[in-house]
């Protein structure tokens, strides 16, 4: 029995979120002779009924999910980690023929590929995760190019993880590897947290070029946010090179 969850958190971005998940439901049109079951669950911050892209947000997400949760807390890993408790406490199942499939709301992933992803997790019981490597089809800020290196080169010299893009939000997980696991980011390091979890339980990380194309809405990645990656790579030192 094969389940895919794909989880997407979302924040004020009504555009975005509708273009993502009405690719999501392209992907999910080439898996139905796969999957017995696949469900689509967005998950939301809330921060005013009175918001107008939070009124708009909330509409698209009944609209196009199987399933939208309201965030208790805030920020991406948060949400992350509300949404995968919400699907084991609801689903008693083989979880290593099950995965959780991640992406952004902000229509940046190219996803023409997530389907031959999630056939690769099928195939290979190795595999704990599948990353959508980035492939820019623009011309992205030189200081967001060489801050992605240097967080790349830090979480090889100190999480022993050589991949070529540590923080794509897109990502293919075996639902097994999260089993019991406790997740702590709360930020945008929630990506260093899910690559050390699944090279901590022994497992496979590959990676498959995709197209990332620009944003629809602004723009969420701060300063403090680079600066909680960098905090979550060293936090995890003794863990990684403990194994």
């Amino acid at each position: 029995m094969t389940n895919i969850f794909f989880v997407v958190p979302a924040y004020r971005e009504p555009k975005g979120l509708e273009l993502t998940l009405l690719e999501i439901d392209e992907v999910i049109g080439r898996l139905k002779n796969i999957a017995s079951n696949i469900e689509k669950i967005t998950i939301l911050r809330i921060d005013s009924e009175n918001n107008r892209d939070d009124k708009l947000t909330l509409e698209v997400a009944k609209q196009l999910s199987d399933k939208v949760l309201i965030q208790k807390s805030s920020g991406k890993g948060a949400a992350i980690a509300e949404a995968i408790e919400y699907i084991f406490r609801r689903y008693q199942s083989d979880e290593r023929n099950s995965f959780l499939v991640l992406t952004d709301a902000d229509h940046t992933y190219d996803l023409s590929n997530l389907h031959r992803m999630i056939l690769m997790m099928l195939t290979n019981e190795r595999l704990g995760m599948i990353l959508g490597r980035r492939v820019y089809i623009f011309k992205e800020q030189k200081i967001l190019v060489f801050g992605n290196r240097l967080i790349r080169l830090a979480h090889l010299l100190f999480n022993r993880i050589n991949v070529r893009d540590p923080l794509s939000g897109l990502r293919v997980i075996r639902l097994s590897v999260l089993k019991n696991q406790r997740l702590e980011s709360k930020s945008f390091d929630i990506e260093i947290e899910l690559n050390c979890i699944v090279k901590r339980k022994g497992y496979y990380i590959f990676e498959v070029p995709i197209l990332y194309r620009r944003r629809v809405g602004t723009k969420k990645l701060k300063l403090s946010h680079a600066i909680d990656i960098m905090k979550r790579i060293i936090l995890l030192f003794p863990k990684m090179w403990l194994l």
